[in-house]
């Protein structure tokens, strides 16, 4: 393959199927991460105590109940939680692909389109499972619930890949396939979020993409 005959940035539409369900991250009691901060302070720091003394939270379960990130538009979830699936498939099959650096070249590389990732509605009943914690008090039980999003549901978004010569389009493909042994988002661990995927080049690149790619073609 000569110099010119080499494609410095490809397009590549991305579709996932979800295996299981897929549970939310983020918190939906909208004060703990304000408690946690309060909680990391000094004592002697001057924190805001009437602020937090007055500000109720709207309901007692919803402590340790996880959702999906939302806006007028509905359900979605960033870029970078997929980026953090490839990061970490990566690093897991480094020595599979024999990729020196591979973790750092997905990283530098490989960029998830759109910001949002739109996602369906959850669904009605959320997935309870406990939590078992070791602390100075001795072992803790929690139960904690998420939202999910049902399996087969499809997630759609686009990739742009920049050429470096240790990667192709063969070993994304393959990366995303770790996606049937390790899912995204919460409770990997128990089987949640595992996919199948599906990935497909643009024949052009999509108009939204053109001045990006213009731009980065002549450095690499």
């Amino acid at each position: 393959m000569t110099k010119e005959s080499i494609k410095r940035v490809r397009m590549f539409s991305v579709e996932l199927v979800l295996l299981a369900q897929m549970l939310g991250t983020s918190a939906k009691d909208p004060e703990v991460y304000k408690n946690f901060i309060a909680s990391k302070a000094p004592e002697e720091t001057n924190t805001d105590n009437e602020t937090m003394k007055n500000t109720s939270i709207s309901d007692e379960e919803n402590k340790g109940w996880t959702g999906f990130l939302n806006d007028e538009e509905g359900n979605f979830m960033k870029a970078y939680m997929i980026k953090g699936f490839m990061n970490h498939a990566a690093n897991v099959m480094k020595d599979v692909f024999g990729v020196s650096a591979f973790k750092s070249k997905i990283k530098n590389y490989v960029h998830i389109f759109p910001d949002k990732i739109r996602l369906p509605e959850i669904e009605d009943k959320p997935v309870e499972r406990p939590l078992r914690a070791s602390t100075p008090k001795g072992e803790r039980v929690t139960v904690v619930r998420s939202d999910s999003i049902a399996e087969g549901t499809v997630i759609k978004f686009d990739l742009l890949f920049v050429y470096h010569k240790d990667l192709s389009a063969e070993i994304l493909e393959k990366l995303f396939m770790y996606g049937q042994l390790s899912g995204l988002l919460q409770f990997r661990s128990g089987g949640y979020g595992k996919f199948s995927s599906k990935i497909k080049e643009y024949e052009t690149i999509p108009e939204q993409y053109k001045d990006l790619a213009a731009a980065l073609s002549p450095m690499v």
